[in-house]
């Protein structure tokens, strides 16, 4: 029972710290672009599936591997950004919405491609 109560508890805060800082960067980007991204989780599973990969390949420094993984998730970002949401400046505010639903798809399928492994 006091073991449970000690699991919930240590388990739970980095689980809930995690859905805090999803949601500080959700509304980080929304005020600064007001886009709501709806690829924002895909752009952190781009980065975690980098880190990951990085540690099979290379069994090294996990901080290098971080910082690649996070280069990577902005370099993608960034490119949408410069080539897809500067666009929809001064457009309807759907047109960004669906252009986020749109890269998050497309994310998805490139990573299942690149990550997949044969069976």
């Amino acid at each position: 029972p006091m073991q449970d109560i000690l699991l919930a508890i240590f388990g739970g805060f980095p689980l809930g710290a995690t859905y805090a800082l999803i949601a500080l960067g959700m509304v980080l980007i929304y005020r600064t672009t007001g886009t709501f991204n709806l690829a924002h989780g895909q752009f952190m599973a781009i980065a975690a599936f980098v880190l990951a990969d990085w540690q099979k390949r290379h069994a090294g420094n996990f901080f290098l591997g971080l910082v690649v993984a996070l280069a990577v998730a902005a370099a993608i970002a960034a490119l949408f950004y410069k080539l897809v949401l500067a666009r929809t400046v001064g457009q309807p505010h759907w047109i960004a919405f669906v252009a986020t639903l749109v890269i998050g798809v497309d994310l998805d399928s490139v990573m299942s491609i690149v990550f997949s492994q044969p069976p």
